[in-house]
């Protein structure tokens, strides 16, 4: 099992009694009979001590970009002329199909990763299968391996499909080169229900919205990105969710709820492979004429704020698709400097508050780049009974029909 490296300062914002079951779970010796300052330094060396057993990682394509996953030095020559669309060796005997992602290796090669994150299951790509499908970043890969009886590893064999399209026909002209347009409207939070759906309705299809959804410690989001991305869904998008922070427990029941990737182990090499996959991901989608939508929970894990920059950067809208991105952070955990830096990057910044068990929009304290039309409207359905508001909004077709009914 893998486990979060805490900073002392995390160490010691945790309860005794929260931190003595961590303690136990990493191996501390004796953690019941400790007082708190000296389980706090115990459970800090302990975990430098994993933090350092850890395989150095391999490297990816762009500068820090690293995870641990498949080691291409395991694969032989012999496997690499036995799995190469231009060798005469080449064999397609007894293989088994694979959909996933395609993430490259500085030399050349790559891997099709199953998941965001690297796992077992990934399947290692030929140099010669990247060149003749002219495979990028984040492309969408069906195709079919074979596990090398030399190595076992799973290696990649024949190409199906990039993208949902056939491997001969040409690729669609990369996202970079084609025209982007700025929204052309504000991002107004009109909803059908007075809560996080709002979010959901209020981001219309191929505008290309920058969305920050702050919260502090009071509200859990793991919840809301899934229940965000449900709903984006049904309005049309592709959606790619990413929880980072999740509790081990819950990462199998939140990827069965749908979340395409969840990560506990938090540290750099991990989260920069799960976010820049996800966020090429997205820019291929785009650039086939599609709506994508990028939700990723729990932003303030990634240290990187070049990184999340970037991901802000490719929401985009061109003449055929569009990038969304909707990224939730913790403002208990950032400095104010970087939120500052997010806030200046996003276009809209709702901000999230828990009320009665759910989370719900806090419109009056949230930041967004239009009029404030729709927060006053809002607002005063906030202070209404949930049934009364309900009804307004279930039966007014515009923010102009709630105004003229609650005046």
């Amino acid at each position: 099992m893998t486990f979060k490296i805490y900073s002392m300062s995390e160490i010691r914002g945790i309860p005794i009694g929260s931190l003595r079951e961590f303690a136990k779970e990493i191996g501390v010796k004796g953690p019941t009979t400790m007082p708190k300052e000296a389980l706090e330094n115990a459970v800090y060396v302990r975990l430098k001590e994993i933090e350092e057993s850890r395989k150095a990682p391999s490297e990816l394509m762009h500068g820090k970009s690293r995870a641990e996953i498949l080691d291409k030095s395991l694969v032989t020559e012999n496997d690499r002329e036995k799995f190469d669309p231009y060798s005469p060796k080449r064999t397609t005997a007894g293989l088994e199909t694979v959909t996933g992602r395609f993430r490259p290796y500085v030399s050349g090669d790559g891997i099709i990763s199953v998941r965001l994150l690297p796992t077992s299951e990934d399947v290692f790509v030929n140099s010669g299968f990247v060149e003749s499908a002219q495979l990028k970043y984040g492309d969408k890969v069906e195709g079919r391996f074979a596990v090398s009886e030399e190595s076992s590893l799973k290696i990649l064999a024949e190409i199906v499909k990039v993208n949902d399209r056939d491997v001969s026909e040409p690729r669609r002209p990369d996202l970079n080169s084609v025209e982007r347009f700025i929204p052309d409207e504000p991002l107004g939070l009109w909803s059908v229900h007075n809560d996080i759906r709002a979010l959901a309705l209020a981001a219309p299809l191929k505008k290309g919205w920058r969305v920050l959804v702050t919260h502090d410690f009071t509200v859990s989001t793991e919840d809301f990105s899934l229940r965000l991305a449900a709903d984006l869904k049904e309005r049309g998008y592709e959606v790619i969710t990413l929880c980072l922070g999740v509790a081990p427990e819950k990462e199998s029941i939140m990827a069965e709820a749908g979340a395409d990737s969840c990560l506990f182990d938090v540290e750099e090499k991990f989260v920069r492979a799960a976010v820049e996959l996800a966020s090429q991901s997205a820019c291929r989608i785009a650039e086939e004429g599609g709506d994508a939508a990028v939700v990723i929970d729990g932003i303030e894990n990634c240290d990187d704020n070049l990184l999340i920059r970037k991901l802000f950067a490719n929401a985009c809208k061109t003449d055929k698709g569009s990038v969304t991105v909707f990224v939730t952070a913790n403002t208990d955990i950032m400095e104010k400097r970087d939120i500052g830096l997010l806030r200046a990057a996003a276009d809209a910044c709702p901000v999230l508050v828990g009320r009665n068990l759910d989370i719900t929009v806090d419109y009056a304290a949230s930041v967004l780049k239009s009029d404030l039309h729709d927060c006053q409207v809002l607002n005063r359905l906030r202070f209404m009974s949930a049934e009364a508001a309900s009804a307004i909004v279930a039966n007014c077709a515009s923010r102009d029909d709630a105004e003229r009914l609650l005046k």
